[in-house]
């Protein structure tokens, strides 16, 4: 229960996560975000059927997983050198928790 509370806290808080589109193109923002979320859901419901033996413990582990990656990726890249690589790595923690969802 613990882990499903702190990746809905991260959602939330990746939801509110600053625009890093061009000219702060909110509209563009809004469109991408809402087809990674789509994929993600996609993605989690293959999971689902893919794995036949417990697969809701071995889907929530991979999209999590997923999610992780994405946060560190966030937390050790070089936003200065790598312009967009914040905005790549916002969506595959959203892709990840959308899919942990």
């Amino acid at each position: 229960m613990i882990i499903w509370g702190i990746t809905d806290m991260n959602y939330q808080i990746n939801d509110y996560y600053p625009n890093y589109f061009p000219h702060n193109d909110s509209y563009l923002q809004t469109i991408s975000i809402a087809t990674v979320e789509t994929f993600g859901y996609i993605f989690a419901s293959v999971l689902f059927e893919v794995f036949k033996s417990k697969p809701t413990i071995k889907s929530y582990v991979l999209t999590f997983t997923i999610a992780l990656a994405g946060a560190f990726w966030m937390i050790f890249n070089d936003s200065e050198t790598h312009p967009y690589s914040d905005l790549v790595s916002n969506y595959i923690i959203k892709f990840g928790i959308a899919a942990v969802f």
